[in-house]
C-alpha cells in the first residue's frame, strides 16, 4: 500500500504514471478497484488511502499476482524461478517500506494478516 502511495504522490495523478502496476496483496487490488470506482477502498489505514486517493490516476491499471509461494511449487515447476524471487524481493521491500512508514503501531500489527 505504500508503495501504491508513494508511486501516486510521485506522479501527482499525472498521465506519466500508466501502464500495469504489479501487487501481491488481494487488500491492495481491491483496494485500487473500488477507490476508481468512487467507492471506499477500506476502513481500514486510511491514512494510506487518502494519500492513495488523492493522487490516483484514473488509468492506472493495478494487477494482483500470485504470492507466498512454496519451495515445492518451485520445484515442480508450477511457478518460474522469477516469480519467486520476485515476490520473495517484494516481501522483503514492503518489510522496510513498513519499518519506513512512521504508521502507527496498530496499523503495523495488521499487514501480516492483510499480507
Amino acid at each position: 500500500m505504500l508503495a501504491i502511495a508513494t508511486l501516486c504522490e510521485a506522479f501527482g495523478g499525472s498521465s506519466l504514471c500508466k501502464g500495469e502496476t504489479l501487487t501481491d496483496s488481494s487488500f491492495v487490488s481491491k483496494g485500487i478497484y473500488k477507490l476508481q470506482r468512487g467507492l471506499l477502498a477500506s476502513s481500514m489505514h486510511q491514512v494510506l488511502w487518502d494519500r492513495i486517493q488523492a493522487d490516483l490516476p484514473a488509468d492506472l491499471s493495478i494487477t494482483k499476482v500470485k504470492s507466498h509461494f512454496s519451495e515445492a511449487q518451485l520445484e515442480d515447476g508450477t511457478i518460474e524461478p522469477w516469480q519467486h524471487s520476485m515476490n520473495g524481493l517484494a516481501d522483503n521491500l514492503a518489510g522496510i517500506a513498513t519499518g519506513e512508514s512512521h504508521l502507527p503501531s496498530e496499523a503495523l500489527q495488521d499487514i501480516p494478516e492483510i499480507d
